[in-house]
């Protein structure tokens, strides 16, 4: 890397700039970073890096280090398989997590966060369009592809579930040679989906019944955290993690220390003595479904005493399985009697379009800065009760979630979205 560049920081947004990094002008397709090239250098930024220089770096950079390279992608629940993976991982390997989950977000994790003794990338591999994943692949070259979920989520610019399916399947396409691919076997949209993956690649199937001798390991474990979901991306962790190279010995240290991220079913300590379950980093039809009927289990596992308490935000990015996908959410809460309901926005509605179910007290509120009032002034919480905070990043809940919890000043350690770009 040139020189000029040792120790280089750089940073996409100008409100967030440091003094000592560069900026990266991004141009979209609604505002071009070009405009605030003087605000980032009022703030300190030493210098502009364009896009296409910033890849030339990070290529360079992940060439010269030539960590082992590990890609997860899924329409729920990469963000905590990644997270899974760097701590079983980090028992006995140097690793760097590339959480910003774009092509871009990850060069800029490999400039900013990969040490030069970094032996394992983990990068988190987001899309919202065909051919996304596709570059993401060829930019990074993973030795092993994790595919962790596929269900309707970004129904709206994909237009189809198959066509989903087809671009999850793209991030395998550029693996390198003796690559691999571990797939969650126990989803249906996967199991159909392994057509897409190129034959030339060894697929490698995790599920709940599928490895006995490593479910038993995992099964010893106490784990601070909630979700039947969880329980199987510990498992898919657990087995790629051994493929990486890990042995038992530092997967068990490991497993003794996993948690799940900000904004993923965070247990958090609510006002009255209530129990806050904070799922407020995104929501889809499958993410939110499982988190109730997790929320349901915990409350039974637990002995809790008094009422199940949901506030659910629309999903977003649905299109045509709008309508379905919120009505198999208002199914679930029936089906494991929630007692109250509060309605995040308007396309949240649509969870209970006809009418209000019976034995369920429903509520609707425009905005997430109204839900906390509502809570106090009507709900009233109290030890005992439990309440479920989920929705799309767009209805902006974590907002919800800091007004009822018992220790506000937390919020910035605990929640998620707490910098100035959410401010």
């Amino acid at each position: 890397m040139n020189n000029k560049y040792q120790n280089l920081k750089v940073c996409l947004d100008s409100r967030l700039v440091k003094p000592g990094e560069y900026f990266v002008p991004i141009k979209g397709e609604s505002f071009d970073g070009h405009k605030f090239i003087d605000a980032a250098l009022e703030k300190g930024a030493v210098g502009i890096i364009e896009e296409a220089e910033l890849y030339e770096l990070a290529t360079h950079k992940l060439q010269k280090i030539n960590p082992k390279i590990i890609a997860v992608t899924g329409s729920v629940g990469k963000s905590t398989m990644t997270n899974f993976l760097k701590t079983l991982l980090s028992t006995q390997y140097k690793t760097c997590l590339g959480n910003l989950n774009t092509k871009l977000g990850l060069a800029t994790n490999i400039i900013n966060d990969m040490d030069d003794d970094c032996e394992m990338f983990i990068a988190e591999c987001g899309m919202d369009h065909a051919g996304e994943l596709l570059e993401t692949s060829e930019f990074i070259t993973p030795d092993i592809a994790v595919i962790v979920n596929i269900s309707e989520s970004h129904m709206e610019k994909l237009g189809s579930l198959e066509a989903i399916k087809k671009a999850k399947m793209e991030l395998t396409h550029h693996l390198k040679p003796n690559g691999k691919v571990f797939i969650n076997w126990d989803n249906e949209n996967i199991r159909d989906a392994i057509k897409y993956i190129p034959k030339k690649f060894e697929v490698i199937k995790y599920g709940e019944n599928l490895n006995p001798y490593l479910s038993e390991i995992i099964s010893k474990i106490k784990f601070e955290f909630i979700g039947l979901h969880n329980q199987l991306n510990i498992l898919g962790a657990s087995q790629v993690a051994l493929e990486a190279g890990l042995t038992e010995h530092s997967l068990i240290k490991g497993l003794e220390k996993v948690e799940t991220p900000k904004g993923r079913l965070k247990i958090i300590e609510g006002i009255g003595g209530a129990v806050l379950i904070d799922d407020t980093y995104n929501s889809s039809p499958v993410s939110c479904s499982s988190a109730i009927k997790s929320v349901a289990k915990y409350f039974v596992d637990k002995d809790l005493t008094g009422r199940k308490i949901a506030v659910l935000g629309g999903m977003l990015e649905l299109g045509d399985f709008e309508n379905e996908g919120h009505e198999k959410v208002g199914y679930t809460l029936i089906e494991n009697n929630f007692d109250d309901v509060i309605l995040v926005g308007e396309i949240a509605k649509k969870i209970f379009p006809n009418s209000e179910p019976e034995n369920l007290r429903l509520h609707f509120c425009e905005t997430s800065g109204q839900v906390g009032q509502y809570i106090v002034e009507n709900i009233n919480p109290e030890e005992g009760d439990i309440i479920l905070i989920k929705g799309s990043q767009g209805i902006r809940l974590e907002r919800a979630v800091k007004d009822l919890m018992q220790n506000p000043e937390d919020a910035e350690k605990l929640l998620v979205r707490q910098d100035d770009r959410w401010k």
